[in-house]
């Protein structure tokens, strides 16, 4: 198996120090965030999902594709994925990624299901979802690049079933499944050995974080005390990872595990140093 790291984790980092120290930490390769920062988050402190100073704007892909495969190269470092935030259904964004994957050499980009929260049928969603994916598998098989959706809490794909029941029937040299099992923390679990076998041949793409659910003060009548979402570290959280090293490696598995730790236990420097030691040492 081969590392990466998922750049939404190194948010106060620049690019060029991000490739500079996972080339120092020994990493196999990168998966870059690729959106476009809200105007309203600009000059705020670096963070996760706000002003990430580790992203790749969405508008500016195409254009630095080219000088960022060849910083990364210079780094020894693949291209591992680049992870969108846009859902399938949304063309122009989808086929600017697979352009500026195939241009980075890279073998996958990240596309969104619809989430749910009640007010659609998920009937409904999974139609949306499901067109999109058998729309645009035929742009991804001639770019060379899978398109995959991530297993994710609070979307139609949350779980391996789910994923594998929206994908089934579409090639998976198209179309593929970035397995997380930190989201299943959330929703979603199943055993991991059962859902990377219902996978099969969709499995395409591997993110490690860890989480756990978290007892909170119950102040309402009829409220519920546990919430989920506790970003802990790698390894401290519900998910077993020496378990699901050896059920990757059970099914054939031989790609890319890529770090995505939001926990804050530890510097960002202490987590990219941390996590591929403690993964090396699972294997």
């Amino acid at each position: 198996m081969k590392f990466a790291i998922f750049t939404v984790m190194l948010p106060e980092w620049d690019i060029e120090t991000a490739l500079e120290k996972l080339k120092e930490y020994g990493y196999d390769g990168v998966e870059w965030r690729v959106t476009n920062t809200s105007p309203q988050v600009a000059g705020q402190e670096p963070s996760f999902w706000g002003n990430n100073l580790c992203t790749v704007e969405l508008d500016d892909v195409l254009e630095r594709a080219g000088s960022l495969r060849e910083m990364s190269e210079a780094a020894g470092l693949e291209t591992a994925a680049l992870a969108g935030y846009r859902t399938i259904d949304d063309y122009p964004a989808v086929e600017t990624l697979l352009e500026a994957a195939q241009i980075m050499g890279a073998p996958l980009i990240r596309a969104g299901t619809p989430r749910y929260d009640g007010s659609v049928h998920h009937d409904k969603l999974f139609e949306k979802a499901r067109s999109g994916f058998e729309k645009m598998a035929p742009k991804a098989l001639e770019a060379g690049v899978k398109i995959c959706l991530e297993t994710h809490m609070g979307i139609i794909s949350a779980s391996a079933s789910a994923a594998r029941r929206l994908l089934d029937g579409l090639d998976p040299q198209a179309v593929g499944v970035i397995y997380d099992p930190g989201n299943m923390v959330t929703e979603g679990y199943e055993d991991t050995k059962m859902g990377l076998e219902i996978l099969g041949p969709y499995l395409a793409h591997v993110h490690a974080k860890n989480g756990a659910w978290v007892r909170m003060e119950n102040t309402t009548s009829g409220g519920h005390p546990w919430s989920p979402g506790h970003h802990s570290a790698l390894d401290e959280g519900i998910i077993n990872w020496k378990k699901v090293t050896d059920d990757l490696k059970a099914v054939g598995y031989d790609g890319y595990i890529s770090f995505e730790d939001f926990s804050s236990g530890r510097t960002t420097e202490e987590k990219v140093a941390f996590n591929i030691e403690y993964m090396k040492s699972l294997l």
